[in-house]
């Protein structure tokens, strides 16, 4: 048996081909089959890498190219492979938030610079200019409804922060005329008038300290209840009349009165007592009283806006 074995482990000559293509192999006892199972069947398992796709390796070396052009370290696309649109989604909506929120702290700024110092009013071409002896200040500019969409419509945006204190709806309609006191370009002042035909006295003693006291602190304006005497013919009502807080105590109101006194009416200065005021705040009413030099001024009722 022990030459059988070697017999068929020696190598073949090269003259005639191996006896284990010619004929079948030959039978071992368990310690032969062993040795042949161990030299002659022994099997290698290979595994080959997958290339990847050519678009992501196209992907990931243009990335890498952008990251080298940066000076930084080439990154892939994580919303892309990662993520995918969920993730550019989210990023879109966190820019968007964050470049709203940063939009509404800046309007609120312009907002609060606006109501407290005034609307921008630059030099207008066809605005019109009332001369007052004292102007160094500042100018008055009379607005009416027949001015350019321009004018009209930076008057609009004063009416609204008028609005802001003395409430919506009345303030302005197409009879009126409006005096813009105008300093460092920007509006620190506004006065609406219009024709009336009659007014109103005020019974004195209405007007008491209280109102007087009120006027000069910086509250929200209080209406008060007036008395008031028969109905007098009268041409000029103040219909509403609003200064900037920071502009306040600076006799803005005083100016925007005289100039309303002088050119109102054509061809004759109105005095200071033939202007009659709306139901006034008690700010409202220390200021007309102070104006019209008695606590008997003259007040009246102003028509709606529509009609």
């Amino acid at each position: 048996m022990q030459s059988k074995i070697s017999s068929f482990f020696k190598s073949p000559s090269s003259s005639s081909p191996p006896k284990c293509l010619q004929e079948d192999p030959p039978s071992f006892s368990d310690d032969g089959l062993a040795i042949w199972q161990n030299s002659q069947h022994q099997f290698v398992n290979t595994y080959a890498r997958r290339a990847a796709p050519k678009s992501i390796l196209g992907d990931q070396r243009s990335e890498g190219n952008k990251g080298q052009q940066r000076g930084g370290v080439a990154k892939i696309n994580i919303k892309r492979f990662v993520f995918g649109n969920q993730k550019q989604r989210f990023v879109g909506k966190c820019l968007t938030r964050r470049e709203a929120m940063h939009s509404d702290e800046k309007e609120h700024k312009i907002f609060h610079k606006n109501y407290t110092h005034g609307i921008q009013f630059k030099v207008f071409r066809s605005e019109r200019v009332v001369h007052m002896p004292c102007s160094e200040a500042g100018r008055i500019v009379l607005v009416l409804d027949s001015d350019p969409p321009a004018l009209r419509n930076k008057l609009q945006e004063v009416i609204k922060m008028m609005e802001i204190e003395l409430g919506d709806g009345w303030i302005f309609h197409k009879l009126c005329k409006v005096y813009l006191f105008v300093s460092s370009q920007r509006v620190a002042g506004c006065l609406v008038a219009e024709p009336i035909k009659e007014a109103f006295k005020v019974l004195t003693g209405s007007v008491d300290e209280t109102s007087k006291c009120a006027a000069k602190k910086n509250s929200r304006p209080i209406s008060t209840t007036l008395q008031f005497e028969e109905a007098v013919p009268a041409l000029c009502g103040i219909r509403a009349i609003w200064v900037t807080p920071s502009n306040r105590r600076k006799r803005i109101a005083s100016q925007l009165l005289d100039a309303v006194r002088r050119s109102f009416c054509m061809g004759f200065v109105l005095e200071q007592s033939q202007l009659a005021f709306s139901p006034p705040t008690s700010a409202g009413k220390a200021l007309a009283s102070s104006y019209a030099g008695t606590t008997s001024f003259l007040a009246y009722k102003p028509q709606n806006a529509g009609s």
